[in-house]
Order: C-alpha cells, then sequence, then structure tokens
C-alpha cells in the first residue's frame, strides 16, 4: 500500500563528511506513525533498493520533530538515498529521494592514532586516494615487525583499523604505511 500517510514530512537532506553520511529529515506533525526505514541505491546502478536501517517514529506528535542517520564507511561512489516512512497499521509511503556523493580522498593519508598513548586499543585513520595495494605494519622500537594490520589491495575511500595491544608490552612502536611509492611511519606508546 503506497497511499498518503498521516505524516507531514517538511525536509530530507544528506552531507558527506568524508566517507560518511549524514541524512537529516523533519517532520511538522505525525499521527500513528511507527517507523522510518532509510534505504540507499547506488545512483549509477539497476538493483534495487537495500534497507540500511530503521529509526522510531515518534507515533503522535502535533510538533516538529528532528531525525537523523549516519551512513557510516561508504564506498566512494554516488548513492540514492530514500526513507519508506510506515504507519502503525503497516501501511507505508515513500519520501523523495536525496542524493549523496562520496569522493575519493585527494591523496594518500596515515592519520595520527588515537588515543595516543595507548591500551589496550588504539584506531588508526588513513586514505587512498586510488585502489591500491595497501600495508599497515607495527614494529617495536628496535624495528622487528610485531603486527600486520592491512596487507590487501584497498579501493579509493578513507577507512580506519583498530589495534589491540593486549599481547604487547609497554614501549614505544612504530607503524608504517606503505602504497606504491607512498611510505609514512607514526609513532605508538603503548602504556600498560
Amino acid at each position: 500500500n503506497n497511499t498518503s500517510l498521516p505524516v507531514e514530512l517538511t525536509s530530507f537532506t544528506s552531507s558527506v563528511t568524508n566517507n560518511n553520511v549524514k541524512l537529516n529529515w523533519n517532520t511538522a506533525t505525525e499521527v500513528n506513525s511507527f517507523a522510518f526505514e532509510i534505504e540507499r541505491k547506488d545512483a549509477g546502478s539497476v538493483d534495487g533498493w537495500q534497507k540500511i536501517g530503521t529509526i522510531n517514529a515518534s507515533g503522535n506528535s502535533s510538533s516538529p520533530k528532528n531525525y537523523s542517520y549516519l551512513d557510516n564507511n561508504i564506498s566512494t561512489g554516488n548513492y540514492n538515498y530514500r526513507l519508506r516512512m510506515v504507519d502503525i497499521d503497516g501501511s507505508f509511503k515513500f519520501s523523495n529521494v536525496v542524493n549523496a556523493g562520496v569522493l575519493s580522498p585527494a591523496k594518500f593519508d596515515l592519520g595520527n592514532a588515537y588515543p595516543n598513548p595507548w591500551n589496550p586499543t588504539t584506531t588508526i585513520r588513513y586514505n587512498v586516494p586510488m585502489n591500491s595495494p595497501v600495508t599497515i605494519k607495527v614494529f617495536d622500537a628496535v624495528g622487528r615487525e610485531v603486527a600486520t594490520l592491512v596487507d590487501e589491495v584497498k579501493p579509493a575511500g578513507s577507512y580506519q583499523i583498530t589495534m589491540n595491544g593486549k599481547e604487547l608490552s609497554s614501549g614505544i612502536y612504530f607503524y608504517r604505511m606503505t602504497a606504491g611509492s607512498f611510505t609514512e611511519t607514526k609513532k605508538l606508546i603503548l602504556i600498560k
């Protein structure tokens, strides 16, 4: 059933930060609204829509309500999003479609680990501007390899990886990213 529902949607927008898409929408009023199902599809694809999340609606409200949903770690590309507004009786209506373009990073980049000093985990962010084999390895203070965090071909995009140091001793470590001719090394301090 795709009939008119007693949900007055006043706006539906998208914004992109790195490879995360934030969807925001507002309603003026809601009567017997149950949920907003968030759907996504590749803008250039003939494949159907995919449900990626659900946000509970307010049910009954005569005042404006604000909603948001964060679609994290999306690959580079152009995407369409829509809301499937579901009433408590199961009837539904689709919102207008909004578009979001996730761009490739401009350059290879190895971010600072956070937290640093760390115990027991730290997160390392990195950017890949084009499909490329990427390795990220961790070395102790005398140069011995103690871990390989990444060793694969990565499509263009922004990534993060979490390192667990529970098997390591306190001390200074270095992490190195290599991708093509790009190499960068940064310091980690593990405190137990």
